[in-house]
């Protein structure tokens, strides 16, 4: 009762990504939050040694990174998950997946526990376990926090599908829920929703779509982070301190 533990059932979660952000809550449009890099930072969290939350645990310094957009980060995220739990040591990259990175499984390895040097020591012990316990109590949290708000957050693991409207909510909901569990902040992404004639493609295939105002669904929830991002500028401050100086 101490491993493992996810949230299991939902016919959502059977979905492949590409299909996921077509999926309507009572008729309205949806968009998916998911967790940076839960497993990792769950362990960094538990050795008292919370990640840095401006870093992304899966750049190992390969060389032309491109960030979160990097072709090759879900390989190594899908390596460094094995890892965790590999407690026999006997998994291997696949040859393909090797052919993508343009390094070998050896020097992925490397790579990998030089960056993670200092919680190395727990890889290959199952401890990925014991972080998948965590995460679902992190998720129970979370979806508790939407029903009193009453709405409904539909758990794919260490991410959530919410109507468009409430993803600000889920959000902080998420932030709060991994402070309370771990002591430390996990951030957060999110997808937004897709319109019926980008349905089947891939995100890059999406991202590379030529199109204009009018094939794009605006969302809510990004418009209040741009907003929050403004009122964090020194204009922003400019402004209201002319205002009150103008009402004096």
């Amino acid at each position: 009762m101490s491993k493992g533990g996810r949230f299991y059932g939902g016919f959502w979660q059977l979905l492949p990504s590409i299909y996921r952000q077509h999926i309507q809550i009572d008729s309205y449009k949806t968009c998916e939050v998911d967790y940076s890099a839960i497993a990792l930072r769950i362990i960094y969290a538990k050795e008292g040694k919370p990640f840095p939350v401006d870093q992304d645990p899966y750049d190992i310094g390969m060389a032309d990174w491109r960030g979160t957009d990097d072709v090759r980060r879900s390989t190594i995220k899908t390596y460094v998950n094995a890892l965790i739990n590999d407690e026999t040591g006997n998994y291997r990259l696949p040859k393909e997946d090797q052919s993508t990175l343009g390094v070998s499984h050896d020097k992925l390895k490397k790579l990998v526990l030089k960056k993670h040097k200092s919680i190395a020591h727990v890889f290959s012990s199952g401890v990925g376990l014991d972080a998948q316990y965590i995460d679902s109590q992190i998720a129970e949290r979370v979806m508790l926090m939407m029903i009193e708000e009453g709405q409904v957050a539909l758990p794919i693991h260490d991410s959530f599908i919410v109507r468009l409207g409430f993803q600000p909510y889920l959000e902080a909901f998420m932030e709060q829920a991994s402070k309370d569990i771990l002591g430390t902040l996990i951030t957060t992404t999110s997808q937004g929703a897709r319109l019926p004639e980008h349905f089947g493609i891939s995100k890059k295939e999406y991202d590379e779509l030529p199109r204009g105002p009018e094939d794009t669904i605006v969302n809510g929830g990004d418009l209040w982070n741009s907003i929050k991002a403004y009122r964090d500028t020194a204009m922003f401050r400019y402004v209201q301190a002319y205002e009150r100086w103008s009402n004096c």
